[in-house]
């Protein structure tokens, strides 16, 4: 079953990286948000794949690997991908659901789309970057 725009946006509203932004930037972003349910053990991506998405974990656990060993962990409200995303670059772990997972996916190119259009995301998102309680204007 899909998730409705309303239902993104409650997600969204609990995501790390967007926890600053307000309910017109989520929806916002719930346009550009697809939804992605990942088995457990599956791959999400691999070192080295092109890094053309990123992730929020809706519910579930992500293990982030090197190797095997195992960076982090990472659960609902996370945002993982986001840096190799925006700028064009490669992963550098492995993404793999550790349980069944739901995930926000959002196409960095759409997310760019959106950033350059609205200010308002930008600041934000780095106000909660830069750990700021409340948006600058």
């Amino acid at each position: 079953m899909e998730l409705a725009q309303i239902d993104k946006i409650v997600a969204l509203e609990n995501v790390d990286l967007f926890l600053c932004c307000r309910a017109r930037e989520l929806f916002q972003i719930s346009g550009i948000a697809r939804e992605w349910h990942v088995s457990r053990a599956e791959s999400i991506f691999r070192s080295n794949d092109a890094a053309d998405s990123l992730y929020a974990v809706v519910r579930g656990r992500v293990a982030l690997t090197v190797n095997g060993e195992t960076l982090s962990r990472l659960g609902p409200g996370k945002t993982f991908g986001v840096l190799e995303a925006i700028t064009d670059g490669c992963r550098r772990q492995d993404a793999t659901a550790e349980e069944d997972t739901l995930l926000l996916a959002i196409e960095a190119e759409d997310f760019i789309d959106v950033l350059s259009h609205n200010p308002d995301v930008i600041r934000a998102i780095l106000c909660r970057a830069l750990n700021c309680s409340e948006p600058f204007r």
